[in-house]
């Protein structure tokens, strides 16, 4: 790899991480309210963008075993924000649905989300949003067909 290039991923490394680092407590403060924690709201979202989903299923979308999914989906159950099932195919095999309270909850936390994330992209012209997401976009699919052929 060429030294700019090297340059180049280390900045994009940089800039990613220092997005994440800034953005998480913001969402999580927006969270705070609901006592909802941002791994409980990142398996909410995977159940409501994907629909119901094995429990291993949930753990591959958050990079994590089973066995970590667990607690967090007990916590969501006990607050009917989240119901788990035996499949009907395998009863080996539990499956994770929204409930209708969870919807509720999901709608209001991304609303929320949505107005943070409205006043950072008021910084940008529609084109440098559309851009933005394109390159992110393509990038998170290379990194998933790379990762799928390791």
């Amino acid at each position: 790899m060429v030294q700019d290039e090297m340059e180049f991923v280390e900045d994009l490394q940089m800039v990613i991480s220092s997005i994440r680092k800034k953005i998480k407590p913001v969402i999580q403060k927006n969270m705070a309210p609901y006592g909802l924690t941002l791994p409980q709201f990142n398996i909410m979202l995977a159940l409501h963008r994907e629909g119901p989903l094995r429990v291993t299923q949930v753990a591959d979308y958050m990079n994590v075993k089973p066995s970590a999914i667990t607690v967090i989906m007990d916590r969501l159950i006990e607050r009917n924000f989240v119901k788990r099932y035996q499949s009907q195919e395998d009863r080996r095999v539990f499956i994770m649905e929204l409930t209708k309270e969870g919807c509720k909850l999901l709608e209001q936390l991304r609303i929320a989300n949505k107005q943070i994330m409205s006043k950072y992209a008021a910084h940008f012209t529609p084109e440098e949003m559309y851009t933005m997401i394109d390159l992110f976009s393509k990038f998170d699919r290379i990194i998933s067909e790379e990762n799928l052929e390791e």
